[in-house]
């Protein structure tokens, strides 16, 4: 990674930090095996996940940019997964916070830790199938929270950031699956960055 502005520039290389995540059915989501996959009919679901990031990865103490941020994170999320229409349409919101550890090693500036309170994320997704392989769909991405401190020092780097975006994903092949999404800052803290991305991700399941 290298990075570069008017008042900065930093760079390093190393292995990013090591995450596991446990997904659980609450209801309407039972195991299926492959024949029963096959006429299974989709129905409202609800699930539970849990992702942990571990502090594993490389870290340089007096590095403002790592690979690793040195601390572990818990990433509970629920959600709700409602179809009218047997998995044709899909309207969904997931329920998400993110708690981490004080990184107690941090050296920049001078300073010796870092801390941050819990961020708390709301998603809410519209999509709907046009054909057997082709979906299109409508986010929004509420994220509140989150607040850096350096020595107990705060940073003003609260989190109150809406973005929207849209998507569309393919089947292409048997297994494959091609998935475009683009979104967008439209609403943020003065002094917070603007931000738009692009994503695409190339699916294959076996």
């Amino acid at each position: 990674m290298d990075t570069s502005s008017d008042a900065f520039r930093g760079s390093n290389q190393g292995v990013s930090d090591v995450g596991f995540l446990l997904q659980t059915n609450i209801f309407g989501g039972p195991a299926l095996s492959r024949e029963q996959f096959r006429s299974f009919v989709p129905e409202t679901f609800s699930s539970f996940h849990l992702a942990v990031t571990t502090p594993l990865g490389t870290y340089d103490p007096t590095n403002p940019l790592n690979p690793s941020a040195n601390r572990w994170m818990f990433n509970p999320t629920i959600n709700y997964s409602y179809t009218p229409d047997q998995g044709w349409t899909w309207l969904e919101v997931y329920l998400s916070t993110r708690v981490f550890t004080t990184n107690t090693d941090c050296r920049v500036g001078g300073a010796s830790s870092l801390s941050q309170n819990p961020l708390f994320i709301l998603q809410g997704h519209a999509s709907r199938n046009l054909t057997p392989a082709l979906w299109v769909s409508a986010d929004a991405f509420y994220n509140i929270g989150g607040e850096t401190s350096i020595d107990g020092i705060s940073q003003h780097s609260a989190a109150n950031t809406l973005r929207l975006g849209l998507g569309m994903g393919l089947t292409v092949w048997r297994g494959g699956d091609l998935v475009l999404n683009y979104d967008r800052v439209i609403a943020r803290p003065a002094g917070q960055p603007d931000a738009q991305a692009i994503l695409m991700t190339i699916r294959q399941v076996w």
